[in-house]
């Protein structure tokens, strides 16, 4: 069983990674690391911002189609906000473009201490991502964008 909710998140995730897809001759297909910090995630945050803003007010409609996740009313409005706060806990979003997020989100996921997360891409920028990696972790920026822009503190 696939535990990766679906939703209208998934589907252009999956057009995009199915576009961006390198198919080598042997071995499984990938997506490189450069590939999902510059374009899949950062536009699925924005995505996830962009659409839980303009439907705020309707959460309960809002989390089961663009998030594929279900629950009981007024669930949905509580785990925006909270997810919302606990980023804004763990690091000032001030001006922050999409793609600085994903790349500083990333960076200290992975624990990388170089300078800044575009020394990251240098260094590291064709390192290869399993499709379902590259999803699942979509998912995630989807759920960070909807939740800061429901709750856009």
């Amino acid at each position: 069983m696939d535990e990766i909710p679906g939703g209208f998140w998934r589907a252009v995730a999956e057009g995009f990674i199915h576009g961006q897809l390198n198919k080598p001759f042997f071995g499984r297909p990938y997506l490189k690391l450069g590939q999902c910090l510059a374009g899949l995630w950062p536009y699925l945050l924005e995505l996830g911002g962009i659409l839980g803003a303009k439907y705020a007010a309707k959460p309960d409609a809002f989390v089961p189609a663009f998030l594929g996740m279900s629950g009981e009313a007024g669930v949905a409005r509580r785990v925006l906000v909270e997810q919302a706060n606990r980023m804004l806990e763990r690091q000032s979003l001030g001006s922050m473009k999409f793609f600085d997020y994903v790349g500083a989100d990333v960076a200290a996921r992975i624990g990388y201490k170089g300078d800044g997360w575009h020394s990251l891409v240098i260094e590291r920028g064709t390192q290869k991502i399993p499709s379902k990696i590259a999803l699942k972790n979509g998912w995630e920026y989807a759920s960070d964008g909807a939740a800061l822009g429901r709750n856009p503190s």
